[in-house]
């Protein structure tokens, strides 16, 4: 088990150096928000866990395409930041108050 949790781990790392990028993003409320944007089918905040100055973003955001439609998670390590009830261009994140999803059919945040 360790090992494979291990593996797991180094891949995710690689996948944020590859696949991931900071972004100001803007809800349609106008709140501002510092985020990390992944390009990645796997879900779960531990995908995260190695991000460099981890505790300065806002929100986490793992993304990917299917053949329809963006899919998205959010998470939030942030005691003042709540998760469901963010909306980007007419979609509302839904979900628990650290962890939510929605799918658009346009990307959210290009």
């Amino acid at each position: 088990g360790q090992l494979l949790l291990e593996y797991q781990q180094d891949k995710d790392d690689r996948d944020c150096k590859i696949a991931g990028w900071t972004k100001t993003i803007v809800t349609d409320d106008g709140i501002e928000l510092k985020a990390f944007l992944l390009n990645t089918q796997r879900r779960g905040s531990a995908i995260f866990k190695n991000i460099p100055n981890l505790e300065t973003y806002d929100i986490l955001i793992p993304f990917y395409m299917d053949k329809e439609k963006w899919n998205y998670s959010a998470y939030s390590f942030k005691e003042d930041i709540y998760i469901p009830g963010f909306c980007f261009k007419g979609v509302k994140f839904n979900g628990h108050p650290k962890a939510a999803g929605c799918q658009s059919k346009e990307f959210l945040f290009g």
